[in-house]
């Protein structure tokens, strides 16, 4: 049933089709049955796309995560970039710091392929985000400028206190296996 909170495309096709259907009924025939029927589907159809923007479910979470972090990457913020990668990779972390203190990232994008798998069973929480990402920058020297950098990301999370935080990740060339 995630499905109902996460996208809001399948309420929309079914509101519409069922509109039109009572609507077309209603013209059709000249029934009040029908007018009642299409008040009915234009209410339950808003009542469900409200819900759908009010709940936020974990994946959509790490979609926001994900989204704040290419954020702290443009902004060049190595503290902030750092604060979305778990602790219990110190390893990870390092290297963070280490490679934006190389770099001046002018554009960090998300493409839209962005597939999220959240395991709410496991304690704590995981979850892993695959997608195509571009990194557009250069070298603080100015000697590169606007290179572009696209590779395919998986990234794999873990909740702790409330937030989720990266503990490791794979990147790969995105035209590999064509």
């Amino acid at each position: 049933m995630t499905w109902l909170v996460e996208q809001p495309l399948p309420i929309l096709f079914c509101g519409i089709v069922a509109a039109a259907t009572c609507a077309a009924a209603l013209v059709h025939s000249g029934r009040r049955g029908y007018l009642y029927g299409l008040i009915t589907t234009l209410v339950l159809t808003g009542t469900l796309l409200l819900v759908e923007q009010l709940v936020v479910t974990q994946a959509e979470e790490v979609a926001a995560t994900l989204d704040r972090l290419a954020a702290d990457l443009e902004r060049n913020d190595p503290d902030a970039v750092v604060r979305h990668i778990s602790e219990a990779a110190p390893g990870l972390r390092q290297e963070a710091r280490s490679r934006l203190a190389q770099v001046r990232i002018d554009e960090a994008k998300i493409k839209h392929n962005l597939a999220v798998e959240v395991y709410a069973r496991r304690e704590p929480p995981r979850a892993t985000a695959s997608f195509n990402g571009v990194i557009v920058g250069g070298d603080h020297q100015g000697a590169v400028k606007h290179q572009r950098y696209a590779r395919f990301f998986v990234l794999r999370f873990r909740r702790e206190n409330g937030q989720w935080r990266v503990v490791d990740y794979e990147d790969h060339d995105p035209r590999e296996g064509l």
